[in-house]
């Protein structure tokens, strides 16, 4: 379900708790804004509350995507959290948006990089029921090569994430 404000494609109710409980959906696009998010208390306690897995979206709002970083921590529901965009779209094309919103949650919102990256690849194959994200035999699989930048201070491309840096990439392998 499209959540929070209205949106410029014409939706015209804002889909906050009351809607989202209403209609229950398996997934909440961008509960953190896209750009214009529910009230924080509602989606506070849809995290809390509810099972649906909810997308942090760069395009968002980021002191509501930093509530919902706590929040997530608090209980460790990292698995419900997916990683997108939202672009292009109203609001354009945020380059390396995925790897950016990557860096603010692992950073800011202090959740582990790995966590971040399972967010933003697993977590998002398993919530629309394809067999991407998870690097296991027989399924199909990008690979990222990535490390810090040369004069980070980051150890590798995990602690970049951490400390919100973008990590240099290296290899993309497809297929």
């Amino acid at each position: 379900i499209h959540s929070g404000g209205v949106s410029r494609s014409g939706v015209s109710q804002v889909a906050g708790w009351e809607i989202i409980t209403t209609i229950k959906p398996d997934i909440i696009g961008h509960i953190t804004g896209g750009p214009i998010p529910m009230p924080e208390a509602e989606m506070l306690r849809i995290a809390n509350d509810t099972d649906c897995f909810m997308e942090i979206c760069t395009s968002g709002n980021y002191r509501l995507a930093l509530s919902l970083a706590r929040a997530i921590n608090a209980k460790g529901n990292y698995h419900r959290v997916l990683i997108g965009t939202d672009t292009p779209g109203g609001t354009g094309v945020v380059p390396r948006g995925m790897l950016r919103e990557i860096a603010y949650i692992s950073s800011v919102g202090e959740v582990p990089p790995e966590k971040s990256i399972c967010m933003a690849t697993g977590n998002v194959g398993g919530a629309h029921g394809l067999d991407i994200g998870i690097i296991e035999e027989g399924r199909p699989a990008d690979i990222v090569l990535m490390h810090k930048i040369t004069g980070s201070v980051a150890r590798d491309a995990l602690d970049s994430f951490s400390k919100g840096d973008l990590p240099g990439i290296s290899y993309v392998i497809i297929d």
